[in-house]
């Protein structure tokens, strides 16, 4: 794993000490682990956890997300455009979003039907969701995949972090 996606995973358990909580990766030099995925820390969301809070794509893509159409050509402050059906923002457009999965062209063959983890982190490339400010609106959309290395940066790719519920 490298630097910077090092310093995400890193920053998901120093908010989550912050607040109390249990950090959820367990780091070792280069090596991320997840050792329970029901525990409370902040987290980089599955790919299946993010499309499902996406929620799908809106019907008025203008409403609702930044994109080359629109943006002016920079991000924007989260909560200007409308939320989604679960009251989140900018699930769409903005930025891309970063997410846990390792990218495995055959892991949905495969995958579990409730809560995938997604694939093996070995893999080298990871997922990144949801179009940016410079995307065309074919790729701000649910479906739309991205992967790269997990140093990758650009002006318009960020993350967004999850958390469990309390049970």
């Amino acid at each position: 794993m490298g630097f910077l996606a090092r310093r995400r995973v890193t920053f998901c358990n120093k908010l989550s000490e912050l607040e109390g909580r249990r950090p959820f990766y367990e780091i070792a030099g280069e090596t991320v682990r997840v050792p329970d995925w029901k525990a409370p820390g902040y987290r980089l969301p599955t790919e299946a956890e993010w499309e499902y809070a996406c929620g799908g794509d809106p019907a008025d893509l203008n409403g609702h997300a930044w994109f080359e159409v629109d943006s002016g050509g920079v991000t924007h402050p989260v909560g200007k455009k409308r939320a989604n059906r679960f009251g989140l923002h900018d699930m769409l457009g903005n930025v891309w979003e970063w997410c846990w999965d390792a990218n495995d062209k055959d892991y949905y063959k495969q995958l579990p039907s409730d809560d995938p983890t997604g694939p093996d982190a070995g893999a080298p490339f990871r997922m990144f969701r949801g179009g940016g400010w410079q995307s065309y609106p074919y790729h701000a959309r649910s479906a739309n995949r991205a992967w790269r290395v997990p140093d990758y940066r650009t002006i318009d790719l960020g993350f967004r972090l999850a958390l469990v519920s309390p049970a």
